[in-house]
């Protein structure tokens, strides 16, 4: 539903794990389900049936994609107050400044986050967990993450890798939400338009048909 409500056809639901789908390692259905059920279940086995007397969350996110982040908000917010009872405190509207300060109080808050590859591997997005999850530490997982960056073989690497993020997954550290996409039109003629999980374009690995072009020329 927030891929269908909020997203407007440039991302689809993440049902794998946080390194996204054209990213080596990724996981398919790895991802959280959605179990509204469990979730009252575990409420009130801590006492919080109904979700009375859950304290209020906070929910802060970046000052970037301020549109969708600001709806992505409204929704859960909503969700969260229907299937659970319990009340998150949403702002979407922190400067720079005011986000880092919140998120580094000691009280506990929800992070609305996005990540777009710097290098595409598995690493650009495991790695990047132990240096932003400053509240959540995990000797095995960080282990795995520093024994997968010496190694040269690929699937070993990988192995480690898949362990490591089969932990976020386990403890729910971080819940993927949504994939970004991207949409393409291409002139009949060009058969061949490579490009990677990063957006890169390959210009020199372009195919063009040359009878097809000559005859809408």
């Amino acid at each position: 539903s927030l891929a269908d409500l909020l997203a407007d056809g440039s991302q689809f639901p993440a049902l794998g794990g946080i390194v996204p789908p054209g990213i080596p390692g990724h996981i398919p259905q790895l991802g959280q389900s959605n179990q509204p059920e469990l979730a009252r279940d575990l409420l009130a086995q801590a006492g919080y049936g109904g979700g009375k007397g859950f304290p209020t969350v906070d929910l802060v996110a970046p000052p970037l994609g301020s549109r969708f982040f600001t709806r992505l908000g409204d929704r859960l917010v909503e969700v969260w107050r229907e299937e659970l009872g319990i009340t998150v405190r949403w702002d979407g509207n922190l400067s720079f400044e005011a986000y880092k300060l919140r998120v580094e109080q000691d009280e506990p808050c929800l992070l609305a986050w996005g990540w777009i590859a710097d290098y595409p591997d598995p690493d650009n997005f495991l790695s990047a967990m132990i240096k932003t999850t400053r509240d959540w530490h995990n000797s095995e997982y960080e282990q795995l993450i520093d024994e997968a960056r010496r190694l040269t073989d690929q699937q070993a690497r990988l192995s480690l890798y898949r362990r490591a993020e089969e932990i976020l997954s386990d403890q729910a550290v971080v819940v993927p939400l949504l994939y970004s996409r991207k949409h393409f039109l291409a002139q009949p003629w060009v058969k061949e338009f490579p490009t990677s999980a990063k957006d890169d374009r390959y210009w020199k690995d372009i195919v063009v048909e040359r009878e097809m072009l000559e005859g809408f020329l």
